[in-house]
């Protein structure tokens, strides 16, 4: 009966390693998944800040066609004007 002892021991000394082992790894766990929901919604915040100076980029383009195409039909009018003009002079 000289090895119960030393196997009770062993056996308790597992038992709390095992429980300090399962703590730390749980925490560990814990604080991952903390970072990762912290550098999605990072990540989520910045994908908004881009797409929201794409929208107005965008708009920008649109209102510079919009100049450049009003000045494509004055253009248009005017050779239309020229043309007719050339016309009546000879």
């Amino acid at each position: 009966m000289e090895w119960v002892s030393p196997v009770v021991v062993a056996t308790i000394a597992g038992f709390f390693s095992y429980l300090g082992v399962s703590k730390t790894i749980k925490v560990q766990h814990d604080k991952t998944i903390m970072e990762i929901k912290a550098g999605q919604d990072a990540l989520a915040l910045n994908t908004q800040h881009q797409i929201d100076a794409i929208q107005k980029d965008i708009i920008r383009l649109e209102t510079k066609q919009d100049k450049h195409n009003q000045v494509i039909e004055r253009t248009f009018k005017l050779e239309q004007k020229v043309e007719d003009l050339e016309k009546r002079i000879k």
